[in-house]
């Protein structure tokens, strides 16, 4: 389960106990271990645009055959993984993006609003960083790639800041000269320890 999903269950659960509902939390692991375990703790309110998209089914075959490629099958895998393909690439339909990014900023435009009472009254305030987030590129083609998915996230209320290599630097010194430039979007943050 992703640690999306238990942040949610485990708000519900925070709400019911407020409202004076008995609650009962069953994990089968120690509290946080997988959902939580090693990852950054994003608070990714900037990513309204979903992971299927118009021609991404064309790309598949070739991550395939790469062995360091960013997806890896197992073929005797395949058929039961074909009907769920199937949705992913109708997912990926203009009209389909449309309605979901529409919908995911919707929900997004008020992450704050509750998160930060919530954090607050459970005293982990502090453990919420707003610092934004990065997204850096080696070529302005790499960034002119993905310059139709930052258009549309602008066009959702994402606030999408343009920068030259030498403002990545500024923000980022450790970065090395075969970065040409980048997005910042400051609405990004992150938890300080996604398990505790």
């Amino acid at each position: 389960m992703s640690s999306g999903l238990v942040f949610v269950g485990l708000s519900v659960a925070y709400e019911a106990l407020r409202n004076g509902a008995s609650v009962t939390i069953v994990d089968r692991n120690p509290a946080g271990d997988k959902a939580s375990h090693g990852n950054v703790g994003g608070i990714a309110v900037t990513e309204v645009i979903p992971a299927s998209i118009p021609g991404l089914w064309k790309k598949v075959p070739f991550w395939m055959l790469d062995p360091l490629g960013p997806l890896s099958l197992r073929t005797a895998y395949t058929p039961r993984l074909l009907p769920w393909l199937l949705n992913f690439a109708r997912a990926g339909t203009a009209s389909e993006i449309r309605r979901i990014s529409t919908a995911l900023a919707a929900i997004n435009v008020r992450v704050y609003d509750d998160l930060i009472p919530l954090f607050t009254q459970v005293g982990r305030a502090g453990d919420l960083f707003r610092k934004g987030v990065l997204t850096v590129y080696e070529s302005e083609r790499g960034l002119g790639n993905d310059r139709r998915e930052w258009d549309a996230k602008r066009a959702l209320g994402v606030e999408v800041q343009e920068l030259t290599a030498a403002q990545i630097r500024e923000m980022e010194p450790a970065l090395s000269s075969v970065v040409k430039n980048g997005v910042f979007t400051p609405q990004w943050s992150h938890i300080g320890d996604p398990k505790r």
